[in-house]
């Protein structure tokens, strides 16, 4: 039941992320040594103690190493997760309230945390495939300036075990404001070409030409029986 999908509150994907990590970190911790059981959770460590990749300052914004600063997030969260659901069921002493206790601080982060690092190795296999260089740079500095972002804001698991540096969120924040000038200068394009045609949107005050109130105005007065009075208007003249 405690892994059950049919719990009303675990279809929150994140929290199902979440259950799928701990599973696979229990499963290890039981069977200590044993590697995980493949798919997008390979690299989760097995044991009590977690490897840590010496990453330096040059290389903070590599393909690489932003995968492995994300990995490194889903093993220390998914560790943290099960060990603190350990101690719910030794404190409340059913599964149902030891889950709840654990949710919320705990397993809800880890959650989102797997599904930061299932995206980035998703767009760097688009990068990897992207066969224009122009292109190509653009899409690797998308990615570094969303990855950084997520490391800027979540420092307090980054520096655990010393894996990240107090220079390293220095020089992460200054490539954030140097990522920012660069892709303004693309963020038109880029935009003009994952945004959904105005065919198929088919919203007034969502189409390119950014004219919102003509738009609007324009549906309007185009509507059948715009102009003419409506069915209930002798019941307002009745109110005066």
């Amino acid at each position: 039941f405690f892994f059950s999908s049919r719990r009303r509150h675990t279809r929150f994907l994140p929290v199902s992320w979440a259950r799928r990590c701990v599973q696979e970190t229990a499963y290890m911790k039981l069977l200590k040594g044993t590697k995980p059981r493949g798919g997008s959770l390979s690299f989760l460590q097995p044991g009590d103690k977690i490897t840590v990749q010496d990453i330096s300052v040059e290389d903070v914004g590599k393909l690489e190493s932003i995968r492995a600063i994300m990995q490194f997030r889903v093993n220390v969260l998914a560790h943290s997760s099960t060990m603190k659901l350990q101690q719910n069921m030794s404190k409340y002493g059913n599964n149902f309230d030891a889950w709840n206790a654990s949710l919320q601080y705990y397993f809800k982060p880890l959650g989102l945390a797997y599904g930061d690092c299932y995206c980035a190795g998703e767009f760097e296999r688009v990068i990897n495939s992207t066969q224009d260089p122009s292109l190509k740079a653009i899409f690797i500095q998308m990615l570094q300036l969303w990855a950084f972002e997520i490391i800027e804001k979540d420092q307090h698991v980054f520096s655990q075990m010393n894996f990240l540096k107090e220079i390293h969120f220095k020089v992460i924040r200054e490539k954030i404001q140097e990522l920012c000038y660069s892709l303004s200068r693309e963020a038109y394009k880029i935009l003009d070409i994952i945004a959904i045609p105005d065919e198929i949107l088919g919203a007034p005050i969502g189409l390119s030409n950014g004219e919102m109130y003509k738009n609007f105005m324009n549906v309007v007065r185009q509507a059948p029986g715009c102009y003419e009075r409506p069915s209930w208007w002798k019941e307002l003249k009745g109110l005066q």
